[in-house]
């Protein structure tokens, strides 16, 4: 190994540290932001439920239903329709946000990528001896 590097060398390498500390900076907001849309995702997927539940378990007024089979809500029929559309909305603008950025796999990408930067900078800098 020479005993000396060139300055057009050490440039290269500050380039390509900066190159992975961006990749690596990038990679963990896709990560964070994916965490959120499966977040999200998760929760709305429980509200829609909730509110699906308490709109065919409602008891009407005028049915002769049992007591028991049915829920007593203080939410109008379309109240809980519209919260139903509304949440059913909203989980398909945060399912469509992931799948246009598809935050998962492009961290995957990104990690792979710095991981490879980061060897071939190791070989550059501690090269085999023969």
């Amino acid at each position: 190994m020479p005993k000396v590097t060139e300055k057009e060398g050490l440039e290269l390498l500050l380039m390509a540290w900066k190159a992975y500390d961006v990749a690596v900076y990038h990679a963990r907001w896709y990560s964070v932001l994916a965490q959120v849309f499966q977040f999200l995702t998760l929760v709305l997927s429980v509200v829609i439920i909730v509110f699906t539940v308490l709109y065919t378990q409602r008891c009407n007024e005028g049915d002769d239903a049992n007591i028991d089979d049915c829920l007593k809500t203080s939410m109008s029929e379309d109240a809980t329709k519209g919260f139903i559309f509304s949440f059913s909305v909203a989980m398909s603008f945060v399912l469509s946000l992931d799948a246009y950025l598809i935050p998962f796999s492009r961290a995957l990408h990104l990690k792979s990528g710095a991981a490879e930067l980061e060897s071939i900078i190791w070989l550059y800098r501690a090269p085999a001896v023969i």
